[in-house]
């Protein structure tokens, strides 16, 4: 997905992308009982155009599919928004990688 771009700026993002994503699907790693709870449902609500409209600009610049893929691994609401929320976002971040 990367390799499309000019080699040193695909090797950077995907640092960057090891870095700040977590290590497994959000849908995944966060326990449902968190994803119910009205509160943290408001908070996903309230961000939802955000991340439409992210992943439109993915879409265009790496496809569907890959795009598709990054909003997999992206969390619904801001990391410091959930923790707040009482969501184990600590967890979420250290969880390894699905394979």
């Amino acid at each position: 997905m990367l390799a499309a771009l000019e080699p040193t700026l695909g090797a950077h993002l995907t640092e960057v992308f090891d870095e700040l994503l977590p290590k497994q699907r959000w849908r995944e790693a966060m326990p449902a009982e968190h994803r119910r709870r009205p509160e943290v449902r408001t908070a996903v609500e309230a961000h939802s155009p955000a991340r439409r409209h992210f992943h439109d600009k993915l879409t265009e610049v790496f496809g569907q599919e890959p795009a598709g893929t990054l909003m997999e691994y992206l969390v619904p609401a801001p990391w410091t928004m959930l923790d707040r929320l009482g969501v184990p976002v600590a967890e979420l971040r250290t969880t390894p990688r699905a394979a």
